[in-house]
């Protein structure tokens, strides 16, 4: 699976989106900081959340308390770190997953890091991690599905899974067809 990158350099003004193995990222992340032509352009801001089923208000609200005390403890900050460090060098923590006989089945789109990507033949990431303490805070195993996005909302309309987990934006066109929780990311496109 591919790393993506975004850089617009001043001196030809070209927008470069291109994929990239994970040592290919880190030396890109590496030019990216020690270059004075490459500058950051305002872009919209964008957010990122966990989609739902529309009729499965009682897991939104689980998800979204779950987000919540992340977030108070600082365990939330600690995920951003992990995942987008200063330094570009992503150290996967071990699985946060417990072992319940309950089972949340996660819908993902593995192509996406540092959002959800493969790793040694497993699939990691931010949304992954976090999915993993939130089934763990519903004393619930869980499962990863990795699919094609297209799929993903319908598969949780059909029920196939729970959640999707996948730095899914938050539109008004799939407004309509999920519920979003509170966001888990932030980012400007």
């Amino acid at each position: 699976k591919a790393f993506y990158a975004n850089r617009y350099d001043k001196g030809d003004a070209d927008y470069i989106n291109c994929p990239m193995n994970k040592e290919e990222y880190q030396k890109f992340y590496d030019i990216l900081i020690n270059s004075p032509k490459i500058e950051l352009k305002d872009f919209e801001k964008e957010e990122y959340a966990i989609a739902v089923n529309k009729s499965n208000t009682e897991l939104l609200n689980d998800i979204n308390s779950t987000i919540i005390a992340l977030k108070a403890t600082g365990e939330y900050k600690d995920l951003i770190k992990t995942f987008m460090p200063v330094n570009g060098k992503i150290v996967v923590p071990p699985s946060a997953a417990g072992n319940f006989p309950k089972l949340l089945k996660v819908g993902t789109n593995a192509t996406f890091p540092p959002f959800e990507y493969y790793e040694d033949n497993k699939i990691v990431g931010f949304d992954i991690t976090l999915s993993e303490k939130i089934a763990t805070s519903l004393k619930s195993s869980i499962e990863i599905i990795d699919m094609d996005f297209d799929q993903l909302i319908p598969a949780l309309e059909k029920g196939t899974v729970d959640f999707i987990a996948t730095g899914m934006s938050i539109t008004e066109e799939r407004k309509d067809l999920v519920s979003f929780s509170v966001p888990v990311f932030e980012s400007n496109q």
